[in-house]
């Protein structure tokens, strides 16, 4: 499979009929595109600071190395995430922030008036650990309460994926589902913000050992955890 080219994108939002957004990350600024199926397509860039990434990042699960706080997961709920029903209260101000910050008011009006259940997130570097599902906008109202979110790594991991389903047609596969969670993270893995280096730690998910437990029982195998 060749790398993913300008009309691939197109074809991929009609394929899955599906709105797709995307972001790079160039030169200190997050572009982002909006490709609707139909081909109509939204473009937006903006700068976003060092420090309202890491403010963010306080909230985190997630253990931060080179002068960021760390946090646990219990201390997650006491500094507002909040939960549904409780958004108007609760909800973070950092997480309205960002959804002005990472999409535009056309943007953001398509997605939530698009008749489609899902929204296709491409991140791009940082954004890769950014709660999309949390996004908060002015009504108090999360971005999972329009859409359904499905992440891809590329357009191209999606070519890759619709190439083996080809396959699979023209041979068949009788093995068995692998199913794996409960993942225990050992050592430190490196991100970037803006050009900077933060080694993250990460903590295990609470609660995936029973979901990939049960998942397996559907399919009579055995997880890996």
């Amino acid at each position: 499979t060749e790398y993913a080219r300008e009309y691939d994108i197109y074809d991929a939002a009609d394929s899955i009929q599906s709105p797709i957004l995307s972001y790079m990350y160039c030169n200190n600024y997050w572009f982002s595109w909006l490709i609707l199926p139909g081909g109509k397509v939204y473009y937006n860039y903006t700068k976003i600071s060092d420090s309202i990434f890491q403010k963010l990042f306080n909230l985190f699960p997630y253990q931060f190395q080179n002068n960021v706080e760390s946090t646990t997961t219990g201390e997650l709920g006491k500094r507002g995430f909040g939960f549904k029903g409780e958004n108007q209260q609760y909800s973070n101000p950092l997480l309205k922030k960002f959804w002005s910050l990472l999409l535009s008011d056309s943007m953001a009006f398509h997605i939530t008036n698009n008749k489609s259940e899902n929204l296709v997130i491409i991140p791009d570097g940082v954004l890769n650990y950014f709660p999309f599902a949390a996004l908060t906008n002015k009504e108090g109202k999360y971005l999972s309460e329009y859409k359904s979110l499905v992440y891809w790594p590329s357009i191209t991991s999606w070519l890759i994926l619709k190439d083996a389903e080809q396959v699979s047609d023209f041979y068949p596969s009788d093995l068995p589902v692998m199913i794996a969670g409960d993942v225990n993270f050992k050592g430190k893995y490196t991100t970037e913000i803006n050009n900077k280096s933060i080694d993250i730690k990460l903590t295990p998910l609470p609660g995936t050992a029973s979901e990939v437990e049960k998942i397996a029982l559907l399919y009579g195998t055995t997880p890996i955890v």
